[in-house]
């Protein structure tokens, strides 16, 4: 082995073991557990805000076709039971109720984010804010990133629906039409069971009192383009998003360098590995799944947001460390040169 990689790879170690001191230090790994409890409880006025909104607008799209990007990262154990209580909510009428979802919502989640402040900020050891400044932050990021995640998901689903009318790969009216050009023809030799199996199956969400009909495939976009278009655009979007709260979570001093993408990236990067390997382990629970039922999504989806809050603190971690490690370059260098 080279020696300069031989020092590469003691440099990394020592890294790594900073940041496990540091999570250690700060008890990371139980403000994790707390952060993963607020947004665990956000999910149910959520969803029924998602619910009422869907039973008001979504009546011709349905869950999948507004709500399958956002759903795609959701370990598949839990997507199930999400997609179904949003279905299920999206049939009542939630008006009386929808306010204080709404509220809820904004309380839980900020919450959430305002445990990741504090924690932020005894990490680093910044200036403390006030009480009401880290929640009107906490508030204000929550609301922007709901703003801009339905803003994306629209997006996203229009640029999938006009790749499927003009894309090469979309076109579903053409196997639909043929496939009923020869329904009609069986129909008139009598045959009509024959030629119903070449129209794809539909399933149905209830709206309303109604049924919705639903073309497998499951998700809102069918097309690979809209599918890849939409996990390249999400993970931007995380990025941007997760950065940006990294510069502004916590006061810092101007003579300190703000280090915000190289924790960032390690945050992304962990929270797509743990989340590929708990998805997989999850996957393999099918059995515990069948015993347990919705209580064994409920345990995953649990799990899967404190993964989640685990990779978000690892991130800022990461920077606090880099920051650390500058200031103390820069002291040992304004010693060197300063005057006995």
């Amino acid at each position: 082995m080279k020696p300069a990689l031989e020092v590469e790879l003691a440099n990394t170690v020592r890294f790594s073991e900073g940041v496990v001191r540091g999570l250690t230090r700060n008890d990371a790994f139980k403000s994790a557990a707390a952060v993963a409890f607020w947004l665990f409880l956000s999910l149910a006025p959520l969803l029924v805000f998602l619910g009422f909104l869907l039973g008001q607008v979504a009546r011709r799209r349905g869950v999948d076709a507004l709500l399958g990007p956002a759903l795609e990262v959701i370990p598949a154990a839990s997507e199930a039971l999400v997609r179904e209580e949003l279905g299920r909510l999206a049939g009542r009428d939630a008006a009386p109720i929808a306010p204080v979802s709404v509220a809820g919502f904004l309380w839980t989640a900020s919450s959430g984010v305002h445990n990741l402040m504090d924690l932020f900020e005894a990490m680093v050891r910044a200036t403390k804010r006030a009480y009401w400044k880290k929640r009107c932050l906490a508030l204000g990021w929550v609301v922007a990133g709901l703003l801009a995640a339905c803003l994306l998901a629209v997006t996203l689903v229009r640029f999938d629906s006009a790749l499927r009318v003009h894309g090469p790969e979309g076109l579903h009216s053409a196997p639909l039409s043929s496939a009923t050009t020869r329904l009609n023809a069986a129909s008139s030799s009598g045959h009509e069971q024959d030629a119903r199996r070449a129209i794809p199956r539909a399933r149905t969400v209830p709206l309303n009192g109604g049924a919705l009909p639903q073309v497998s495939p499951p998700s809102g976009l069918a097309t690979t383009v809209g599918q890849v278009f939409a996990a390249t655009s999400m993970l931007l979007f995380g990025t941007v998003f997760l950065a940006s709260f990294y510069r502004v979570a916590v006061v810092r001093p101007r003579r300190v360098r703000r280090r915000v993408w190289p924790g960032t990236i390690a945050a992304v990067a962990c929270w797509l590995g743990v989340s590929w390997a708990f998805g997989a382990y999850a996957a393999s629970m099918a059995d515990y799944a069948l015993f347990y039922g919705s209580l064994a999504a409920v345990a995953v989806l649990l799990v899967w947001l404190y993964l989640t809050s685990l990779s978000l603190i690892v991130g800022f971690e990461v920077n606090a460390l880099l920051e650390r490690s500058g200031a103390g370059v820069a002291s040992k260098d304004r010693s060197a040169i300063s005057p006995v």
